[in-house]
């Protein structure tokens, strides 16, 4: 595996990296983001039901197909207020999709995170050598939307460990993460699914596959509810550093 962004077979698009693996099928996914657009959530969960969910997009019929098949697997936390509408859609299925929408309001501050994790399970029966589940998270720069910029994202896979074997403190990391922002969100009026609910339990027992340059020290840190801020996690005294964001600002 690598991270060089200047090898193009190591570009890969959003939706293609929500596509479930060969032979596997979607058993729950989260999602968090600023905001989004009705599109971009129908053609999410067209790849997510492995399917082309960018020429799809459009079609009510094959998105109405996609909300029911995920409807009790996969939930979107969003901040209140940045759901942009689509022409094409209709009221019936913006209803439908929104059952599949959480709107987190923190206390202070907004709800700005750009994480995905998805656990999917081995289709159809049989002996095989592959597990019978697998993980991903993606830690992502875009927010939910049809936008054709250059974005960059960090993307790891990984299996339940055994039970002597803890997981990977990243996959905890996220697992943890995800846990307090649909606490946030639990306010709603939308339950959470069993499926969505027992996704940080899953994150936390996996070993995912990391990368040579992620190996040592690889964590996920946030801000928010109570917590400190990021500049805390900071070493005092760097040799080098690397930045990469989609914007930067200053409170």
């Amino acid at each position: 595996m690598s991270l060089d962004p200047r090898e193009r077979k190591n570009w890969t698009g959003f939706l293609d990296a929500l596509q479930p693996p060969p032979g596997y099928r979607l058993g729950a996914a989260v999602g968090t983001t600023f905001g989004l657009s009705i599109d971009a959530l129908t053609a999410a969960l067209l790849a997510m039901s492995d399917a082309d969910g960018e020429a799809l997009a459009d079609d009510p019929v094959a998105g109405v197909i996609a909300v029911t098949r995920l409807g009790k697997k996969v939930r979107v936390l969003v901040h209140p207020g940045t759901i942009a509408g689509s022409k094409p859609a209709g009221d019936r299925f913006v209803a439908l999709l929104d059952r599949l929408i959480v709107q987190v309001q923190p206390g202070v501050g907004l709800f700005h995170p750009k994480v995905w994790a998805l656990r999917f399970e081995r289709a159809g029966a049989g002996e095989s050598s592959e597990p019978s589940e697998k993980g991903r998270v993606m830690i992502c720069s875009r927010n939910l939307s049809m936008s054709t910029s250059f974005e960059l994202a960090a993307v790891f896979e990984g299996e339940v460990t055994s039970r002597d074997e803890p997981g990977s403190p990243f996959a905890w990391d996220v697992g943890d993460a995800l846990q307090a922002w649909m606490e946030l969100g639990s306010q709603a009026e939308i339950r959470m699914p069993s499926a969505v609910l027992q996704l940080p339990t899953f994150l936390r027992q996996l070993k995912l596959d990391l990368p040579h340059e992620a190996r040592v020290g690889l964590r996920l840190r946030w801000q928010g509810g109570g917590r400190q801020g990021i500049l805390a996690a900071v070493p005092k005294r760097l040799r080098r550093a690397l930045v990469v964001s989609a914007y930067s600002g200053r409170s």
